[in-house]
């Protein structure tokens, strides 16, 4: 049932990108110079939420990994703030202002959380 809840998730996320990248192409620049930074949120020493043996900054990069095949073959330049689990700072303000920095790197800039897990 989690595996449902995180591709309908997925699935939702996708469709808004897709529709935020369609005006992106027609009213600013051609697709193909569209930078996107995917933040799958957390990561190393920063779980997020926790049920079970589901640590949302697992399920924050599988969704943005997803995410980044489609928005490659669209044709958008994908980058990420983290691509396997780390932190990118030690305190949870640097790591805030590590993300915001490689934001600012972006056309479009997406982060990915689940703040909760319905049972």
């Amino acid at each position: 049932m989690r595996g449902l809840k995180a591709a309908g998730a997925a699935v939702f996320l996708m469709i808004v990108v897709v529709l935020v990248g369609e005006s992106v192409r027609t009213a600013w620049s051609p697709v193909e110079e569209t930078v996107v930074v995917l933040d799958p949120g957390h990561g190393g020493w920063d779980p997020g939420k926790v049920e079970g043996d589901l640590a949302e900054k697992d399920l924050n990069l599988r969704i943005a990994k997803t995410l980044a095949l489609y928005l490659q073959t669209a044709g958008f330049e994908v980058r990420f703030t983290r691509q396997e689990d780390q932190a990118l700072a030690e305190g949870k303000k640097d790591d805030l202002s590590a993300r915001r920095d490689m934001g600012k790197q972006a056309d479009i800039f997406i982060s990915i959380h689940q703040n909760a897990y319905p049972s």
